[in-house]
């Protein structure tokens, strides 16, 4: 093993998993949110990023109308069905869209840092 954060050890060795009062199965919802520039300032295109060619209407109004209108009724579908989630939220989102953040961290989500 290259790293000492767990000990290694062969699955077929390992105890069986079990979820809390014995559920047959664990889900997670993890929401992505993300926000790109309709035409990024980058001079040179990063390994990964977007392939089309700028301005980039398709990615940019994909995004932008999940994080004006999609994540909102996603937000109360969740609450209607008493669901929890995390988020994955780019930096760029979180200066774009204060109000939207607020509503994340009221309701003492687990976020994780994406981009």
């Amino acid at each position: 093993m290259d790293h000492d954060r767990y000990d290694w050890s062969m699955l077929q060795q390992r105890p069986a998993l079990k979820w809390p009062e014995a559920k047959p199965l664990a889900v997670w919802i993890n929401v992505s949110l993300q926000h790109f520039p309709l035409n990024p300032s980058a001079a040179v295109k990063l390994p990964g990023g977007m392939t089309m060619p700028y301005p980039d209407l398709r990615h940019f109004t994909l995004r932008d109308h999940g994080n004006r209108v999609g994540i909102w009724r996603m937000l109360n579908l969740l609450d209607r069905h008493k669901l929890s989630s995390s988020f994955a939220i780019n930096a760029a989102l979180v200066e774009r869209c204060p109000a939207l953040m607020l509503a994340i961290r009221e309701r003492d989500a687990e976020v994780l840092g994406h981009s």
